[in-house]
């Protein structure tokens, strides 16, 4: 997955370009950070859709590209069950290191956001990717996250843990 600056960065256009380019280019998936609005999300969507790219979705279960959007702002989120119900991407994610930030470092309040993110995802059909390290990965896994992000020196050693805890 190639994540890419959000639209906000450089402005719809590019940002369509971008996704072509890389989709071309080869990737399995593009991953849009930041995406701040129901019309925002319509609008990143209609990139996947306007190139003909064959996006995995619970619409479309034998796709090849995944397309994930990334809510990190508390607006967004306020309009997550309507971004989650929008066909023809594959995954929906909370950014909660971000929202953390945007909410004055307020963890509690970002992971109660991403837990709702997690809902609409779940209920919608939509794969939900978050971070997770040695300490969470057990409560990710019993959450239901589909897709766990992890990095550094111990992401092997806490993939087992996963794995093991996953009954794999």
């Amino acid at each position: 997955l190639v994540r890419i600056p959000p639209v906000s960065a450089d402005g719809v256009d590019a940002t369509r370009a971008r996704v072509a380019e890389i989709l071309e280019a080869g990737a399995q998936g593009i991953v849009i950070p930041h995406v701040r609005s129901l019309e925002e999300a319509r609008t990143v969507v209609s990139f996947f859709t306007d190139i003909g790219a064959d996006v995995w979705s619970p619409q479309n279960p034998d796709g090849t590209i995944l397309a994930m959007l990334m809510l990190e702002d508390p607006e967004a989120i306020a309009a997550t069950t309507e971004i989650a119900a929008i066909p023809g991407y594959s995954a929906l994610a909370c950014g909660i290191g971000s929202l953390t930030g945007a909410l004055d470092g307020d963890r509690e309040a970002a992971e109660a956001m991403n837990q709702e993110v997690l809902a609409q995802a779940t209920q919608a059909g939509l794969a939900d990717m978050i971070t997770a390290n040695a300490d969470d990965i057990a409560k990710r896994i019993d959450d239901g996250f589909l897709g766990l992000l992890m990095s550094g020196p111990d992401s092997d050693a806490t993939i087992q843990l996963g794995r093991s805890h996953a009954g794999r």
